[in-house]
């Protein structure tokens, strides 16, 4: 039978699985950021991640994209170069979580034995590292690239490695064993369609390896693997530095200039270059994942750039944050302002997408323009490009830049002349406090269109708008009541932001477009508690006894008061990137800090747990509509060669020709229409279903679709729905 390339992906997934680590990789992880910059780990423990070291160590400048899954065990309880770090290192934790992995594992096999799917079983059960994939090109730029794989499997034997590959391969209708050299080299060789996979394991080592590709032997896997040298110099590593610098956590990186080359021999012209033209063209690498770097959690993409991203228009952020909040500030809000002459480039490229003649923008700009008697290009010219909301211990205060001193002075002079108001300043122990009162304009436009219709108005018409603010610098500073002022240029703790954002809410703010940071008290103790509760749960799952009290008290730890959040969007000539800071997993942003950690599980038991059941009856479904496909060659050849589908006597002989039994006892083709009918098996919530695969002919051609009888669309394969 002839098999899609669906079954490629059935083996690839089941290495994306995470697992509980008991062997120590022997080699050191090779990093791009210096050695004193990098989180102080102990020795790691049996049951922590080996380092993901081995492909990520030595990626060729070459390669297209990796990948590294973490495994549950190692992302939740390993240490990381958190705050969390000192504890999940203290011998009574490692005691604990070795506890609870070995019972989870004695209980999967005792519960589910047989019973549960090779992909959850290999997740389960028998992974014991990070899973790591490179992707590499072939030669002469071809389409269909080298897929290779590495981690470590807890099988103790080679026996028992090839059992759960033999039963793997016998049960999964997509996949076939061509040669199986286990038991004397640690090498087996799987077909799936046109794809052939070279899978060895060294039962001394538990290292297993995978190589992927049209027609790949033993030999071609072999000399790949003895190809790949050490790289510490590899550009993806600055990148993983910045995402996952504990080599624990979720990391994807592409290299887009090796790629695209690839895509311009599969795309058509017109939209290759649409691509070329796009933000996707204009990077260099790409990287994204959830780790953790420089003490905290983040979750965060990097597109390092060829070009400036929109040819040059899009504002580049550069936040510098030189000014002073009163104490420990609760949240910084900032936003890096375009000076004029971006200004003018963003108006421009706005302007050229509508359409030609008048429009209510330009109006407007003019408008203001003669009303006030300054443009806004004057205005981003003269203030930014800080621009900042900040609550600190005395209050909230409104922070900005001034860019060009000249220019604000000037425009401030206008400013007073429209709106007739004047700066007054006030002297309060050498501060100097500017107040200006501003009417509302629009209310004695609306008393001109309506006199004497609303009596009260005249009173409301005396209402102002009222601005304090005071200088620091190059800053002015804004608060809503003058007392603020008087009591910040007193105050005596002065934290400079720049400094807090860098050094406690590890947050680089040179690039920053938009930025958010603050911090919430008590957020590591009730995330050290909530762990403690998911390590309880877990106990429970896995029939053990554990003992929570051999923990320390949180306060007997030296956890921060304060646990540290923020989000940033960075644009510079070089780079675009976004992310979320927080202290241990990004739900605490959403579900709050209280059981976070709880939360966790909750999520993959309610997510991704159905979301793999999906999987699997996607799976066999698809493997018994791709079994169909020498059937359909069949039908559509008779069609085309005789204007008709073939009626029973003809379907009789070419049945006689069907060598797999097992499938031709469940298939029946409907003499005269070409419809064919199969009966599903292969998993609880499909057995004894059918599915009609259909004919519909065309002029010159057959498409093929199917409906199935009680069974959900989403089952279907995308190719026949």
């Amino acid at each position: 039978m002839k098999i899609k390339l669906h079954g490629l992906v059935v083996l690839l997934m089941a290495l994306f699985l995470f697992g509980c680590s008991e062997q120590k990789s022997e080699e050191k992880p090779v990093s791009a950021v210096p050695a004193q910059q990098q989180p102080e780990l102990t020795t790691r423990k049996d049951y922590e991640l080996p380092d993901p070291n081995f492909l990520r160590s030595r990626m060729p400048d070459s390669a297209l994209a990796y990948i590294r899954l973490p495994h549950l065990f190692g992302y939740l309880s390993a240490p990381k170069g958190d705050v969390f770090t000192p504890v999940l290192q203290r011998p009574e934790h490692v005691q604990i979580v070795n506890k609870i992995r070995d019972g989870l594992k004695a209980s999967i096999t005792s519960e589910l034995g047989e019973k549960i799917e090779p992909l959850l079983a290999l997740w389960m059960q028998h992974a014991i590292a990070p899973v790591e994939m490179m992707v590499m090109a072939n030669k002469d730029k071809q389409p269909l690239p080298k897929i290779l794989m590495a981690t470590q499997l807890g099988f103790n034997t080679a026996t028992e490695f090839d059992q759960f590959l033999q039963a793997w391969v016998k049960r999964e209708p997509a996949m076939f064993m061509l040669t199986n050299e286990i038991a004397e080299l640690g090498y087996a060789r799987v077909a799936v369609g046109p794809m052939s996979i070279v899978v060895h394991f060294d039962a001394q080592t538990k290292l297993f390896k995978l190589h992927a590709g049209l027609g790949v032997l033993r030999e071609d896997m072999e000399a790949v693997f003895a190809s790949l040298v050490v790289n510490g110099k590899h550009p993806m590593l600055s990148t993983e530095a910045k995402i996952d610098a504990g080599l624990q956590g979720l990391f994807v990186w592409m290299n887009i200039e090796n790629t695209m080359p690839i895509l311009a021999t599969t795309m058509p012209p017109a939209k290759y270059e649409e691509l070329q033209k796009s933000m996707v063209g204009s990077g260099k690498t790409f990287g994204a994942g959830m780790g953790v770097s420089e003490g905290k959690g983040r979750l965060k993409f990097i597109m390092d750039l060829t070009r400036p991203l929109m040819a040059d228009i899009a504002p580049l952020g550069q936040l510098h944050a030189d000014f002073y909040s009163s104490g420990i500030p609760s949240y910084v809000v900032g936003m890096s302002i375009p000076d004029g002459k971006t200004f003018s480039k963003l108006e421009q490229h706005y302007l050229k997408q509508l359409p030609p003649g008048d429009n209510g923008y330009t109006k407007f700009m003019q408008e203001f323009e003669d009303v006030v008697g300054y443009n806004l290009k004057d205005y981003f010219s003269a203030i930014g490009p800080d621009m900042f909301a900040l609550n600190d211990e005395l209050g909230d205060f409104i922070v900005t830049k001034v860019r060009d001193r000249k220019l604000y002075q000037d425009l401030m002079k206008k400013m007073f002349a429209y709106c007739k108001c004047k700066d007054l300043v006030t002297d309060v122990d050498g501060v100097k406090i500017h107040h200006v009162r501003v009417p509302y304009n629009f209310l004695d436009n609306f008393q001109k269109k309506n006199p004497g219709q609303y009596p009260g108005l005249k009173l409301l018409q005396r209402l102002r708008s009222h601005s304090y603010w005071i200088e620091e610098q190059n800053y002015l500073v804004f608060a809503s009541v003058p007392q603020l002022l008087v009591e910040r240029s007193r105050y005596k703790a002065r934290v400079k932001v720049a400094d807090w954002l860098k050094k406690t809410q590890r947050q680089n703010t040179e690039s920053a477009l938009l930025l958010f940071s603050g911090g919430v008290k008590y957020t590591p103790t009730r995330l050290y508690y909530a762990y403690l509760q998911m390590l309880s749960v877990l106990a429970d799952i896995a029939g053990v006894e554990i003992d929570l009290l051999t923990m320390p008290m949180a306060t007997e730890l030296e956890l921060p008061e304060t646990g540290g959040y923020g989000a940033q969007i960075n644009i510079s000539k070089q780079q675009f990137s976004a992310e979320l800071v927080y202290e241990q997993n990004p739900v605490e942003l959403v579900l709050g800090q209280n059981m976070s950690s709880v939360a966790v599980v909750g999520i993959v038991a309610a997510i991704a747990i159905p979301a793999y059941n999906d999987y699997t009856v996607r799976a066999r479904v698809a493997g018994e509509f791709f079994k169909t496909d020498p059937v359909r060659q069949w039908v559509h050849a008779y069609w085309t060669q005789h204007g008709r589908f073939p009626n029973a006597d003809e379907i009789n002989k070419f049945y006689s020709q069907i060598d797999d039994e097992e499938f031709k006892a469940r298939l029946t083709i409907e003499a005269n229409t070409g419809v064919m009918t199969v009966k599903l098996q292969g998993h609880a919530q499909i057995d004894g279903l059918e599915i009609k695969v259909k004919p519909l002919p065309g002029k010159h051609s057959i498409d093929w679709y199917c409906e199935g009888d009680t069974l959900a669309k989403k089952y279907l394969p995308r190719s026949c729905r």
